[in-house]
């Protein structure tokens, strides 16, 4: 009987030449071009406020930060009261 026996057939590769790896800055430099260049394909798709919708924006953060201050305010003013009330009458 004859057997076909391919592990005795098997061919071997040559060994490729000693590929060279690009160095420690020219993959940084390429990392950040790429970064560089997908920023900037991502700011093209940004659709930009105008300038009225800024400012009526802005006016309306101001209103809740100055509202939210005053209760916080208050809170503070009725806190501080309440303690030193409560100090008072059971001081010796």
């Amino acid at each position: 009987m004859a057997e076909n026996n391919t592990s005795t057939n098997v061919e071997k590769k040559p060994a490729k030449a000693a590929e060279k790896k690009p160095n420690w800055f020219v993959k940084t430099f390429k990392g950040i071009k790429k970064w560089c260049h997908e920023l900037r394909i991502e700011l093209k798709k940004v659709v930009w406020p105008s300038r009225q919708q800024v400012t009526h924006d802005t006016g309306t953060v101001l209103a809740v930060v100055t509202v939210i201050g005053a209760v916080i305010w208050v809170f503070d003013l009725l806190s501080t009261s309440v303690v030193r009330a409560l100090i008072n009458l059971f001081a010796a």
